[in-house]
């Protein structure tokens, strides 16, 4: 599993293989408890053990999930920055492109006043 600063890909990941390995303890669960009449000692302590593995897994996937929230609000909030940014570019752009259509039609004007 993942530790540390992982990002929301890498805890996705750990939360699908966490759910992969949960379905075959599930399965084996289910059937020890099906035959729970014919359940020796051994049975049920592994019971006991997988439960426990579920329940720690359930904790980290649970922490995951918590941890994966905030990161994609900040990722949000610096996309969100980034989109002003680039609609505050363009707008300069366009600001500058009229700039310099209006300087060239006035060049133009004073090139004509200099031929005639």
């Amino acid at each position: 599993m993942t530790t540390g600063q992982a990002s929301p890909e890498e805890l996705a990941e750990d939360l699908v293989l966490a759910m992969r390995h949960l379905e075959p303890l599930l399965t084996a669960m289910l059937a020890l408890l099906q035959n729970s009449d014919r359940a020796v000692e051994g049975q049920i302590e592994a019971l006991s053990a997988v439960m426990e593995r579920i329940a720690t897994g359930l904790e980290t996937t649970t922490e995951h999930l918590q941890a994966i929230g905030p990161r994609l609000q900040a990722q949000e909030a610096g996309l969100n920055g980034l989109s002003s940014q680039v609609r505050a570019l363009g707008q300069r752009l366009d600001y500058q492109e009229r700039g310099r259509d209006k300087l060239q039609g006035r060049m133009e004007e004073f090139l004509d006043l200099l031929r005639d």
